[in-house]
This record gives C-alpha cells, structure tokens and sequence, in this order.
C-alpha cells in the first residue's frame, strides 16, 4: 500500500489512512500518531480481541510534540509494507526506510478496506482531515522500488482550463500545461458555464475542440493519464467521446 508520490497532506494530529477490518481486529493500518512522533504502521498478531499490536514506528518528533520534522500541511509520501520472504513490517516516509519490525504470524483479514478513518465498537473513529491518494499492491516492494516512487511523480503535460479564447477564427483555448497545445474550438463550441476551471460546452451534433494536426501532447507508445470532468445533457444516446489521439488508421486511445 502507497501513498502516492507525496500522498498525503496531513493537517490532523493523529488519524489513520488506511485500516482493514476483520471481524475482531484489523488486518493492517497506517496513520500519524502525534503521540507517538511520527508515521506508523501497525500489524495485530492475529484476529483476537486481545491481540498484541506490532508497529514499526517513524520517530521524527519528540512524544506528543509536533515539530517541523512532522511536514504537517505539506504532502508526505508514506509507505507501509509487509514482506513474508523476510517476515517483516516495513514503514518509509518521503523515499526512506523509517522503521522495520519483524512480524511472524500474517493472518488474512477479510473486512473491507477504509480510507480516512478507522472502525472500533462499530463506529468510525480517527477521522482523516486532509486529502490523499492512495495505491495498494500486490507484493511487497523493495526500497529501491519505494525511493522511484517517492522521486517520479506525474508530470502534468497539458491542462485546458476552458476559461478564456482567443478572438481568432475559429477561437484557441490555451493550454495551461507546458506543451502549450492550445485547443481550437470547432463548428461552434464555446466556452460556457464553469464548474472546476472554466468549461466547453458542445451541442452533440458537430461541436469539437482539437490541438493543431500532429500536436499530441502524450507519448501513447509510453504510460500516460488522461482525465476530464463531464456533464451531459441527458444519457447518451449513443457513444460520445470526451478524449482521443488518432493514430493514421484507429485511435491510439479514446476515453468515452
């Protein structure tokens, strides 16, 4: 489980990210605990109610002290791992090994997975104020893999913020990223109402907004993401399309 490159903006004193319940205890969990001086990740030996808790344990501040150490308000890239090759838990914050425990008795916990909070007595306790983006995966990575994470995070490389347009014919709505592939609006599409940025609206029948021919500001041979807000209308009544790349005889991806 990851946060992502700087995963989470902590402005809480002491709340966990992410628990996995099972019937008596919990599988797994990640949070901040000011009492304790920094991150931690916790692990029960087994599903009983008096289970002994295993943590590994980030000490980046004196006990029950905040400290600048902490980054509270900034973005914070935390990691917990448990690797059964070396029947170990592992915890790394912002790229580095923080703290390791060993662990011998895994157990599968068969709860769900909760974000921004943990359940005790049946009740969500602990409540997350901040913000976070979170991956988990299938293996246990290594510190290498951890430090890659942490130092390559997503470059953006175009933003069409549909708030203004140029007074050519047809108008160009610019790009807020650093390719500048500003977008044409065509057949009659508009700026209209905003909603996060600014907005396009399109009427369904022709309306289209397009980069200059050629200009694709993602390489699709490589990974890349692409996300839009969407309103429509009403429910489509046949496919629509929000993103897509041509390639010289199908798209090289359409998002719709």
């Amino acid at each position: 489980m990851a946060v992502r490159n700087g995963g989470w903006r902590l402005t809480w004193p002491s709340s966990p990210l992410l628990p996995s319940r099972a019937p008596s205890t919990r599988g797994f969990e990640l949070y901040h605990s000011t009492a304790l001086g920094g991150w931690v990740v916790v692990r029960e030996q087994n599903n009983e109610t008096e289970s002994t808790v295993v943590r590994a344990t980030q000490t980046a501040c004196p006990t029950n002290t905040p400290c600048a150490a902490a980054r509270h308000g900034e973005w914070n890239h935390v990691v917990g791992v448990y690797d059964l090759d070396v029947v170990q838990i592992r915890l790394y914050v912002n790229g580095t090994r923080a703290a390791t425990e060993a662990f011998t008795t895994p157990w599968l916990a068969v709860g769900e997975v909760s974000l921004g909070g943990t359940y005790h007595g049946g009740k969500l306790i602990s409540p997350l104020k901040g913000a976070m983006d979170v991956r988990l995966h299938d293996r246990a990575v290594s510190d290498d893999e951890v430090r890659q994470l942490f130092l390559q995070p997503p470059v953006v490389k175009s933003r069409w913020k549909s708030e203004t347009a140029s007074t050519a014919t047809p108008p160009v709505t610019p790009d807020a990223g650093p390719a500048g592939a500003g977008l044409t609006l065509n057949k009659g599409a508009t700026l209209g109402e905003p909603w996060v940025d600014g907005g396009l609206t399109l009427d369904g029948v022709d309306d289209y907004a397009a980069t200059a021919t050629g200009v694709a500001p993602v390489d699709t041979g490589a990974s890349f993401t692409v996300s839009a807000f969407a309103h429509t209308a009403g429910v489509p009544t046949c496919e629509a399309a929000l993103l897509s790349a041509p390639g010289a005889v199908k798209d090289a991806f359409s998002l719709r």
